[in-house]
């Protein structure tokens, strides 16, 4: 019988969303053949006891999935290390994950990309990660199923284990990064994702995800990302750890088909998406930047 990923979702405090993610994931067809390994944080404050508390007694109850494992935190250790942590312990044992936090919906097809996505690519080591959902860029005159572009999006993602054993959330390595990374990471001055890397050096903010960008970039790899959207990111509402409630993406629309993948002879980043980032980017530089300082501020709060 063919093994399928297991699947890790990060929740928190957040009952309303965690239905919405599990409810979705447990709608795809291949969920009874899933592993599915949920990995609850302690609350931070006591504010968020009551949450935290909410969600524990819903995941106890869910079925649908070929097993399920929880872990459940006695203390809160915060996004950036419960993902580092889990991500690892289970890449290390399967060789490779698809990973979820609790704001993410998926297509009832996302785990049959994901898994042929995993299937198609786990020798080609020029991709280093693959993307469930993508920036609403715009588009014309586009036949491709999957595209490759320079930078990864962790709203549902996925990777393997020799990938994944060269991401080190490193900040001497970050301050020894040169100037060529840091433009190649920015889009050539598009948005200043590198920012994000300097605030984490500074104490300032304590992420992940520039880190797993950062590893893309310095090993020449690309993520591989659909055209049409598998996953959805419904936490732009204000309700979680960097989100400003200003929501750009509340009309994208979710994919009610499967994607026919074809593994892509010439592993090079796409020029018209690559170009079509930029000008994103560009355009919601005020908004996109919004959320990393509403994000720094409460750090610096305590909140």
């Amino acid at each position: 019988m063919k093994k399928y990923s297991p699947v890790i979702a990060f929740v928190y405090s957040r009952p309303e969303h965690t239905k919405k993610m599990l409810t979705a994931l447990s709608k795809n067809s291949l969920a009874e053949y899933t592993d599915l390994i949920i990995y609850s944080d302690g609350a931070k404050a006591q504010k968020d006891d009551a949450g935290v508390q909410a969600v524990r007694e819903y995941i106890d109850t869910i079925t649908g999935f070929n097993s399920i494992t929880i872990v459940k935190q006695d203390k809160n250790i915060g996004l950036a290390q419960s993902i580092i942590q889990g991500v690892t312990e289970t890449v290390n044992k399967f060789g490779r994950v698809i990973v979820l936090e609790d704001d993410i919906e998926t297509s009832p097809y996302f785990l049959k990309y994901m898994n042929d996505a995993l299937d198609m690519y786990a020798e080609v080591k020029k991709v280093g990660s693959i993307s469930g959902s993508s920036y609403p860029v715009k588009m014309a005159n586009n036949n491709e199923s999957t595209y490759l572009l320079r930078i990864p999006l962790c709203w549902g993602w996925a990777t393997w284990a020799d990938r994944w054993q060269s991401f080190n959330k490193d900040i001497n390595t970050v301050k020894l990064t040169d100037k060529k990374i840091k433009d190649y990471i920015n889009f050539d001055g598009a948005f200043d994702f590198f920012e994000q890397a300097t605030l984490n050096a500074d104490g300032k903010l304590n992420t992940w995800f520039i880190f797993w960008y950062i590893t893309l970039a310095s090993n020449k790899w690309l993520a591989l990302f659909p055209t049409t959207v598998m996953a959805k990111n419904i936490g732009h509402d204000g309700s979680g750890e960097n989100c400003n409630g200003d929501d750009i993406y509340k009309d994208t629309a979710i994919a009610n088909k499967p994607i026919e993948l074809n593994r892509k002879d010439v592993l090079i980043e796409s020029k018209d998406y690559y170009l079509a980032h930029i000008d994103y980017f560009r355009r919601n530089k005020k908004s996109l930047l919004a959320r990393v300082i509403s994000f720094v501020k409460r750090k610096i709060k305590g909140a």
